[in-house]
C-alpha cells in the first residue's frame, strides 16, 4: 500500500484522508458522465449498424464484434455508476459546507 503525499490542491485531515474540493469532484463526476454517454452512442451506433447489416458478414464476425460491443457498453455502465456516485457525493457535502 503506497502512502502518496497528498497535493497542494487536496488538502489532507490529521486521520490521513484526503478531501477532494467539492467543485473539482462534480468536474470530475461531469466528465465522466460525458464519457459514458460518449460509449452509448458510439457503440449503440455500432450495434445498429452491425445488426443491420449482419446478412453481409460471416456468423462469427457477427458474434465477436457483439461481444465486443457488449463490453463497451458494460464500461459505459461502469463509467456512469462510478460518475452518478461521484455527483451524489459532490452533492451531499456541497449540502455540509
Amino acid at each position: 500500500m503506497s502512502t502518496a503525499a497528498p497535493s497542494a490542491r487536496d488538502a489532507a485531515t490529521d486521520d490521513g484522508v484526503v478531501r477532494t474540493p467539492v467543485r473539482r469532484h462534480r468536474r470530475r463526476s461531469v466528465v465522466l458522465l460525458a464519457l459514458a454517454v460518449f460509449q452509448f452512442w458510439l457503440w449503440g451506433t455500432r450495434i445498429n449498424n452491425l445488426v443491420r447489416d449482419a446478412g453481409e458478414f460471416s456468423t462469427a464476425f457477427v458474434a465477436v464484434h457483439g461481444v465486443l460491443y457488449t463490453a463497451a457498453i458494460g464500461a459505459g455502465i461502469v463509467l456512469a455508476v462510478l460518475g452518478l456516485r461521484m455527483w451524489r457525493e459532490a452533492r451531499v457535502a456541497g449540502d455540509r459546507s
